[in-house]
């Protein structure tokens, strides 16, 4: 038993040895592809550790932020992913995706309101009024 334990231990080390290998020398656009890639594989963790070190070489990369913020999504931690999109749309405030990507982390949690008001920046950016969800579809709410 205890052999096992070492042996998995053992691999978990060479493993996150391998993965950090292949994000040091490289530019935050590879770092930031490999974590998307793992983001798209399912495994959030990965992709968000990955991620957080795209951010740390290139803290204005404003995709590896809306990435992250889709990770912490799919994990349900809903206000990291706010956080996320936030700082991604202080870095691209004409991107649309990341208002709507931040108004279903609002809906998700629960805070209809500020869901409400990112749906309709989104549609105002992107001029497509469709991307308010049929949710909202009534409400008289002041932007």
């Amino acid at each position: 038993m205890r052999t096992r334990i070492s042996v998995l231990i053992v691999s978990l080390m060479a493993l996150w040895m391998l993965v950090m290998s292949w994000l040091q020398p490289r530019s935050p656009d590879v770092i930031y592809e490999k974590g998307k890639s793992f983001l798209d594989a399912g495994d959030c963790d990965l992709a968000i550790s990955v991620l957080n070190r795209a951010v740390e070489v290139d803290p204005k990369m404003a995709r590896a932020h809306s990435a992250t913020g889709l990770a912490h999504t799919k994990k349900v931690a809903h206000q990291q992913a706010i956080a996320d999109f936030s700082r991604a749309i202080q870095l691209e405030p004409e991107d649309s995706d990341n208002y709507l990507e931040r108004g279903h982390a609002y809906e998700f949690a629960g805070d209809y309101r500020n869901a409400y008001r990112n749906y309709v920046a989104a549609a105002r950016i992107s001029l497509m009024p469709q991307t308010i969800g049929h949710v909202f579809v009534g409400f008289e709410w002041e932007v």
